[in-house]
């Protein structure tokens, strides 16, 4: 049985694919089949029927070029593609195969140079290009991509044979020893010289491009002519403006410009290293689909959700292309590209669907903005948002003259942000009309008159009036922003003052947070935080008999006697002491602590530390009788007569043990080292943890204890402190 038939049988079109193996074996024929054959002003009777089944059983089962007529464009194009890489392999292993396609070339520029393309490879070329030409249309309709004109290369392959024949005939043109047509380039980092014309009389690339841009000049007469391609072709385009000042067209060469982008990493079509970008597409839309659906804040019908997951594809690649400068190269990947609260294109397609919300749900108020000619909010936010509108001339300018699209996304980006926080702020829903009428102005100035949507310019004066100048950069907004709110609480304490804190109040601070004082009563656990709280107040405490009758005491706490206070109060306990009516503190022992129970203070890289010493001691103690064994084996070798081992042989077993004495040599120095190193760093941590929890224990302790102790006690205390410390 064969399994290779069962195979071709599973796979789509299987069918068809049976018949492959004649249709190579037999010369193709035109067969027309008539069938069906029905009369007019007559019912479609059983008859007929009968005739149409079998005449289409007859058309469809026979092996023709229906199936290739049935594909889609994009199908057809994969498989142009995957014939250009198969053919582009061949070609480089197989010299006849080579040879074929110079020459079919080389027919196929005779036949567009005299008009003949009735040929069959012609007839071929024709096809193809119409499929690319669709394909590509399909995809130029996706980004709403529209050109005025299309122009082939093929189309100036007699003109530029012309334009070779005038350069050799004029001397500019020379022929090599190898029958390359030539013209020597100086200067620059170019080459040598450029070939504009082969040894079989055919075009070029460069030769093409010379009679594109003479054409070109002779259609438009532009005034800059533009060449948006990667920067590879840099050597190319210099060339070109060489030969055209070569040949006098000094003004035309001037005009050329080379618009130079970074390539994205990784492609390469002859190589077969390509992703189609509707495949590409496909996956985003797939993305932003699973991204609705898992979103709890979205709400998209499902009848528009393939088309909306669609368009938030496309957006991304876009915006991932555009956000970089066009020198740049980068890998294509829709890593957090629906992610919330990122710089993406699904951040600015949210905050516009949010624009297009309020101003659906408010249309009632539009014709008021009409008459709305000033509005008096001034918070830092507005006046940084409407800075940002009035700036958008400078950023288009700014993006044109440099042909950076990067530019006009970021700042994209930092309009989107400034909305976000001015939406938040003016609130429209339930507001009186008056207010209405003021307020709502610059969002829906954001909304009408901002790049986003529409990039023409503002009719009013706006931009002629002083206003506070706003960082338009992102970075150095951000720190603006942090400054001016670091003056205030924030919004949980009401935007009160900051609390202005001197050296001597952070440091005091410090000491509380230590000694977990802040808090003492606190039933949660205790704060090990080294930063000091977001929200507190410095006062002073004044003792009154207010404060008595007016705070939320116990009754055990209302009842306390004088007696009970007197207990409590620090001098009377001091006092007491030292006349012996209070029982001595107890002292406490120092118990020795395993070693063991030290490896709670170390952390994993300290463990791993001491794991990775110990285990290269090991090591270099196994080495280190190899040294003596080296050493050993040496000895024995000059003890041997010469005569009996051989002069060549002596020196070879000598240096062969020395080299290996040497290797061991270097492995004891590297392992001993690592050794020493490891552990040292690994128990320098440890020791470092713990004098660091013996400090935060001395500083948490009772403070009485220091008021309890006379002075020389507490010197005592304190040298010994500094002693475990140091």
């Amino acid at each position: 049985m064969n399994v290779a038939h069962l195979h071709r049988l599973r796979k789509s079109g299987g069918l068809r694919l049976l018949f492959s193996d004649h249709i190579n074996e037999r010369k193709p024929k035109k067969i027309v089949v008539d069938y069906s054959s029905p009369n007019i002003a007559k019912q479609f009777h059983i008859g007929n029927l009968r005739s149409t089944l079998i005449g289409r059983y007859v058309e469809k089962v026979r092996p023709s070029d229906v199936f290739w007529h049935s594909c889609s464009d994009v199908d057809k194009i994969r498989t142009l593609t995957d014939c250009y890489v198969v053919a582009n392999k061949k070609a480089k292993a197989d010299d006849n195969f080579r040879e074929e396609v110079r020459k079919t070339l080389e027919n196929m520029e005779k036949e567009i140079v005299s008009g003949n393309t009735s040929s069959q490879a012609m007839q071929l070329w024709k096809d193809i290009r119409d499929i690319s030409q669709r394909h590509l249309k399909q995809f130029y309709d996706l980004f709403n991509i529209e050109f005025d004109r299309w122009m082939f290369e093929s189309s100036h392959v007699q003109y530029a044979n012309e334009l070779v024949d005038k350069l050799i005939r004029d001397g500019v043109a020379r022929q090599t020893a190898s029958g390359l047509w030539v013209i020597d380039l100086n200067g620059g980092e170019m080459e040598e010289y450029t070939i504009i014309r082969k040894s079989d009389t055919t075009t070029l690339y460069l030769s093409r491009e010379l009679a594109s841009i003479m054409a070109r000049e002779n259609l438009f007469n532009a005034d800059r002519y533009l060449y948006v391609v990667d920067r590879a072709q840099r050597k190319h385009f210099e060339a070109l403006k060489t030969i055209l000042k070569r040949i006098g067209k000094e003004d035309l060469a001037t005009k050329v410009e080379h618009v130079p982008y970074g390539r994205v990493k990784g492609l390469s079509t002859r190589s077969g290293r390509t992703e189609a970008v509707g495949d590409i597409i496909n996956r985003g839309s797939e993305l932003a689909l699973e991204f609705m659906r898992d979103s709890k804040t979205f709400k998209v019908d499902m009848n528009d959700e393939n088309e909306i997951s669609k368009t938030l594809s496309i957006s991304t690649v876009i915006f991932n292309d555009l956000k970089r400068a066009k020198s740049s190269e980068y890998e294509f990947s829709f890593k957090n590209a629906f992610a919330i609260n990122q710089n993406n294109a699904l951040f600015l397609q949210m905050k516009h669907s949010r624009l297009c919300s309020i101003e659906s749900r408010n249309a009632e108020l539009m014709p008021l903005l009409d008459s709305c000619q000033t509005f008096s909010e001034e918070s830092p936010e507005v006046i940084q948002l409407m800075q940002k509108l009035m700036a958008v001339n400078q950023i288009i300018m700014e993006s044109v003259e440099k042909l950076e699209p990067c530019r006009l996304t970021v700042y994209l980006v930092e309009l989107a942000q400034s909305v976000g926080t001015v939406a938040s702020l003016l609130k429209i829903k339930d507001q009186p009309r008056e207010m209405l009428k003021i307020k709502p102005r610059p969002v829906f100035d954001i909304r009408d008159k901002s790049p986003i949507l529409d990039s023409s310019d503002s009719d009013d004066d706006s931009s002629n009036k002083e206003v506070i100048p706003v960082p338009t950069n992102f970075r150095v907004r951000k720190d603006v922003d942090q400054k001016e709110l670091e003056k205030t609480k924030g919004k949980d304490w009401f935007d009160m003052p900051a609390t202005e804190l001197t050296e001597e109040a952070k440091r005091d601070l410090e000491l509380l947070q230590m000694r977990s004082a802040l808090d003492p009563l606190t039933r949660y656990r205790r704060n090990d935080r080294t930063v000091l709280p977001k929200y507190f107040q410095i006062g002073r405490v004044v003792d009154a008999p207010e404060d008595y009758y007016s705070s939320r005491m116990t009754k055990k706490e209302r009842k306390k006697t004088m007696v009970d206070e007197l207990l409590h109060d620090m001098d009377f306990q001091k006092k007491s002491k030292e006349r012996g009516d209070m029982p001595a503190e107890e002292t406490l022992e120092v118990t020795p602590v395993s070693f063991r129970k030290l490896f709670r203070f170390a952390s994993l890289g300290d463990i791993l530390c001491i794991l990775l010493g110990t285990m290269f001691a090991v090591f270099g103690g196994a080495i280190q009788p190899m040294v003596l064994i080296l050493g050993g084996l040496i000895t024995s070798v000059y003890l041997q007569p010469i005569e009996k081992i051989g002069n060549d042989k002596f020196w070879f077993d000598v240096m062969h043990l020395i080299k290996w004495l040497g290797i061991t040599g270097f492995m004891s120095f590297f392992t001993t080292y690592l050794q020493s190193y490891l552990l040292h760093r690994g128990c320098m941590n440890i020791v470092h943890t713990l004098r660091e929890e013996f400090m935060r224990a001395i500083l948490r302790q009772d403070s009485t204890w220091f008021d309890l102790t006379h002075s020389g006690a507490v010197t005592t205390q304190l040298n010994e402190y500094v002693n475990y410390l140091l």
